[in-house]
């Protein structure tokens, strides 16, 4: 069984400077190599400073994939720790789980 894994890629690093496009690109190449595609979505967020009570908003870019759990476990793991290197980051935000995820063939309906 397959499952949804998503992988949150900042558009830039915590100083505010937009990322480097070689560190997308790397993002990408890595994910066709372990996963074989991507699909890329832009998402915005926000989270609270628990020291500071500041609200921080941001965009990043959203990379699904699909996998076996235990594949998306090991390989996301390992590229959201070298993103957070490359990207100057404190964490990266991956998902994988419980969810099901299916690709449906195409199957016209009988009229």
């Amino acid at each position: 069984m397959q499952t949804l894994a998503r992988i949150l890629v900042p558009t830039m690093d915590n100083a505010r400077h937009p990322l480097a496009v070689d560190v997308q690109e790397y993002v990408e190449t890595a994910l066709l190599d372990a996963f074989g595609g991507w699909t890329r979505s832009v998402v915005e967020g926000a989270w609270r400073d628990p020291e500071t009570g500041l609200v921080h908003r941001d965009s990043s870019l959203a990379y699904d994939v699909l996998a076996s759990p235990e594949r998306a476990t090991v390989m996301l793991r390992a590229l959201a720790a070298e993103l957070a290197y490359r990207a100057a980051q404190i964490v990266v935000y991956t998902h994988y789980g419980a969810i099901h995820t299916e690709l449906v063939p195409a199957n016209r309906l009988a009229a």
